[in-house]
């Protein structure tokens, strides 16, 4: 059996929402997101680092769903917890994550256009604020982050 690859897995975001803020989601509309903590959760078929160090980065094209929010100024993107070498599906991760949150679906299909285990969304929401530690601990994975750079300062 071959070893997993260690450049291909699933991610959590971890992001704090400062303050109440709207943000716009491309053809999803517009939402209001009150104070709190958002984690979305997603996966890379190859270069998982460098997929999530583009999410982590404060200036990059926007392409994805959850790249409205990490480049909001609303928004401050707190790091990332890797899978990898798991069996666990993004799916079942997302449903884990959920779970474990007690958190609530802030825009539904948000991360999940295509999704086929009809998922609410791969975005959970919550007022609580919850460490990477904790998340890395939930779903047995390493954490990445604070992201620092020079699009980003350390904090």
């Amino acid at each position: 059996m071959p070893a997993p690859d260690p450049n291909s897995g699933l991610y959590v975001l971890l992001l704090e929402v400062v303050a109440p803020t709207s943000v716009r989601v491309g053809a999803l509309g517009t939402l209001d997101f009150p104070a709190g903590t958002c984690l979305y959760v997603g996966s890379a078929r190859r270069n998982l680092r460098q997929r999530v160090e583009r999410h982590l980065a404060a200036t990059k094209k926007v392409r994805w769903h959850v790249d409205y929010l990490t480049t909001h100024p609303g928004v401050r993107v707190v790091g990332a917890v890797l899978v990898t070498g798991s069996k666990a599906t993004e799916c079942g991760l997302n449903r884990k994550v959920g779970r474990g949150v007690a958190g609530a679906v802030p825009l539904p299909r948000f991360g999940a256009s295509d999704c086929r285990a009809k998922c609410p969304a791969h975005l959970w929401w919550r007022e609580e604020a919850v460490s990477l530690e904790e998340v890395a601990a939930m779903v047995g994975g390493t954490t990445l982050g604070p992201p620092i750079g020079p699009d980003r300062p350390p904090w």
